[in-house]
């Protein structure tokens, strides 16, 4: 019995890890390098968000967070390589569309 209460226990807290919602940023300002690496961690949550959520839900929020992505991407140092197994991995994906 102790076991399946800890089990349970354990099942309901993790629940709420993934139910956790990522906001995109609103107000910031990429200027400077401080401003860049000061939004890294939004950064890595939108990219876990995007990849996590399917393309036809948040379809709003999901064009607010693309933006977002893309202005941080342009003006980071960080360079993005897409390789192909990627690329038709993702084209498979969207067939459902």
């Amino acid at each position: 019995m102790k076991i399946f209460t800890l089990t349970l226990l354990l099942s309901s807290f993790s629940l709420g890890l993934f139910s956790q919602e990522f906001e995109v940023p609103k107000d910031y300002s990429l200027e400077k390098r401080e401003d860049f690496v000061a939004q890294e961690q939004n950064v890595l949550d939108c990219y876990d968000w995007l990849m996590k959520t399917p393309l036809n839900e948040q379809t709003d929020k999901r064009k607010e967070a693309n933006a977002f992505l893309l202005k941080w991407l342009t003006g980071s140092a960080v360079s993005i390589e897409i390789k192909q197994e990627i690329v038709s991995f993702m084209t498979s994906s969207l067939s459902y569309l």
